[in-house]
Formats: C-alpha cells, structure tokens, sequence
C-alpha cells in the first residue's frame, strides 16, 4: 500500500477535528495565549446572547465564563464537515457536553449539553482557524 497518497477531504475533516481538540485543552486549561491563536483577526463568538469579535475580546469573554473556578471539561462530539467549493467554506457541526469539576472525581457531572455551530478560514501561514462560533444551548427538539 502507498502510504503517499493523501484525500484533501481527510484531511480537512481530521485537520478540524484536531482545531476542535485544541479549543477543548486550551479553553479548560486556560491557556488563553495558545486559544487566542486558534481564531481569525475577525472571528465571532456568540454565546447566551452576547457576540464576541476578535481573538482579545474572545478570550476576555471566556477568561471570565471560564475562570480557574468554573473549569471542568468541554466534550466535542457527532461533529459533520462540511466543504463547499474547494476548500473555500468549511464548516462544522457538532454536539458538546460541559463537565464541571467536583470535589473529587465521581463528583464531576454533566452541566450542559448543546450543539456548536462553526465555520473555519485558512490563514496566511496555512493554519485552519475558527472564523465564527454559534454556541447553543439544549438541542434542537428531534435530536
């Protein structure tokens, strides 16, 4: 077997998914320089009615949701990519569940549960990064 041979869309779909990690370990671990890095100059984020722009004010949001005491751990799953044309539109859906952190580990339980709206860019230096966030809440009845 030649192990040479690439699918773009394989690796699109693995290069989001590990984009999606990234935000996961950052955000609970509060590394806010290397979450900075994972959005365009002009991403959103939108969450329980508040719109975010921009990597600082993103992070600023978040420093705040997601201070040392309210961390626990965001699980990402069912995610679907979706591309349009060549690569030029990327998107993703996703369920996720926020663990939050108890007083010992059979405390941890499950918070919230919603579903992540996503469109990704390339940037200049070819790094696939976040251009837009929808966070909701619940899930859509039938789901």
């Amino acid at each position: 077997m030649d192990c040479t041979l690439r699918c773009p869309a394989v690796d699109l779909h693995a290069e989001v998914l590990h984009l999606l990690a990234r935000y996961c370990h950052t955000v609970d671990g509060g590394l806010w320089d290397e979450f900075a890095e994972l959005w365009s100059a002009d991403a959103t984020f939108s969450a329980v009615g508040n719109t975010r722009q921009g990597p600082a004010d993103i992070v600023g949001f978040l420093e705040v949701a997601q201070a040392p005491g309210q961390r626990g751990k965001h699980v990402t799953i069912n995610t679907a990519v979706s591309v349009e044309g060549v690569s030029d539109t990327v998107s993703a859906v996703s369920d996720f569940l926020f663990v939050a952190a108890g007083e010992g580990p059979q405390d941890w339980r499950i918070t919230q549960v919603g579903r992540y709206l996503d469109a990704f860019v390339r940037g200049t230096d070819g790094m696939l990064r976040f251009a837009a966030r929808e966070v909701q809440l619940g899930l859509p009845s039938g789901n």
